[in-house]
């Protein structure tokens, strides 16, 4: 079986590499054929030379991009994500402690949710949003040694994290567009495979053995089944058992 459009690029690649190098090879050792058959075999060398860049070069771009851009990007959003939920936990202790004696002892729970988990366990796209909506309640509460610094903290953090999550998008929809452009070329090297077969066939009618030869067989290798273990038998009949004699009977 060639090469189809479903191809994972390792194996499109494979196969293209393999029949390009069917194809010089022929050219180079089969003496059969006419000086007209070994320029058939060129040209089609060269007509697929080219397919195997471009799958080779989209392939590339895409493992490159994954690990450099995509990595670095979400690496960077699992980062800012613990800074951030750290910085909530921080804050809200801080304001706790700050306001247990003022006006306002439960101010904290004014400004943060009851249950700090809302905002750390929240979605991960919404926290930074949730938190800004925490520092613009600091105002709602008394005083207290260092107010403004957390709220700021709390702000530069969310929109760090907003930028981090933008960043993100980014880096997926252009590993999309280069996937799109790998695909793009898988297809083309099925096309032009499946083309190649069919006008070996037709140059070469009777040799179909011959033909499949320069195809990459992409088909998975089947295994033995193992022999079926043969059924037991009936078990044996136990042997039988002498009656004892009179004359000796059983010990004491």
């Amino acid at each position: 079986m060639i090469a189809n459009q479903d191809s994972t690029p390792d194996t499109m690649k494979k196969a293209l590499t393999y029949t390009i190098a069917a194809l010089v090879a022929a050219a180079e050792l089969d003496g059969d054929r006419s000086a007209d058959d070994r320029a058939f075999f060129q040209r089609e060398h060269d007509a697929l030379t080219p397919v195997f860049h471009r799958v080779s070069t989209t392939a590339a771009a895409v493992e490159t991009h994954t690990l450099t851009v995509g990595m670095r990007a979400q690496v960077r959003v699992v980062v800012g994500d613990a800074v951030l939920d750290r910085g909530v936990r921080d804050a809200k202790a801080r304001m706790k402690l700050e306001l247990k004696n003022s006006a306002m002892p439960g101010g904290a729970d004014h400004v943060f949710p009851s249950d700090v988990r809302d905002l750390t366990e929240a979605e991960a796209r919404n926290e930074p949003a949730l938190v800004l909506q925490v520092a613009q309640r600091f105002a709602q509460v008394p005083e207290y040694h260092q107010k403004s610094e957390q709220r700021q903290m709390l702000e530069e953090r969310a929109r760090k994290q907003k930028e981090n999550l933008d960043a993100r998008d980014a880096a997926d929809l252009a590993e999309a567009t280069l996937k799109g452009a790998q695909r793009l070329a898988i297809r083309d090297g099925a096309d032009a495979l499946y083309r190649l077969e069919k006008r070996m066939l037709e140059r070469f009618p009777r040799e179909a053995k011959y033909v499949r030869e320069f195809f990459y067989d992409t088909a998975p290798v089947r295994k033995e089944k193992k022999a079926a273990a043969p059924a037991p038998g009936p078990a044996p009949a136990p042997a039988p058992v002498p009656p004892r004699s009179s004359q000796n009977p059983p010990p004491a």
